[in-house]
């Protein structure tokens, strides 16, 4: 039987991998926009265009359904968030590595930045607007 202090340590995990199911499952069973548990956008909702997570829960709801181009249609940056999230959950707080944070690296955080707002101009643009939807 482990000691108490080492389940001290392993609980916090064992609570973010079951909260992790949790919200898979419900994304895996209740579709955003078609169950309306889910938040709107507020950007979407007051100027009608489309920020850099809309379509992310959607996109999380494919994935979880194994339709990867579908995914990627809906919303790219879920594919590059998802490795960033994973990173920094294992290196900061499994390993407890004190390596910077990805937000703590200025030129990462700039170019990120920018890759944001490039993402977010190309996607409301009309032209390239049919391929987010």
């Amino acid at each position: 039987m482990p000691a108490p202090r080492s389940r001290g340590k392993l609980m916090p995990w064992v609570v973010a991998i079951a909260a992790l199911v949790a919200v898979m499952m419900l994304l895996h069973f209740f579709p955003p926009g078609q169950v309306p548990i889910y938040p709107l956008c507020p950007l979407k909702q007051t100027t009608g265009l489309d920020c850099p997570g809309c379509g992310g829960l959607r996109a999380m709801h494919q994935l979880t359904n194994g339709n990867l181009i579908a995914a990627w249609q809906l919303n790219p940056f879920v594919f590059l968030f998802i490795p960033l999230v994973a990173y920094e959950a294992f290196v900061r707080g499994w390993l407890k590595q004190a390596r910077l944070s990805v937000l703590e690296r200025p030129r990462l955080l700039v170019v990120m930045g920018l890759f944001l707002l490039a993402f977010t101009l190309v996607r409301n643009l009309p032209l390239l607007a049919q391929w987010f939807s």
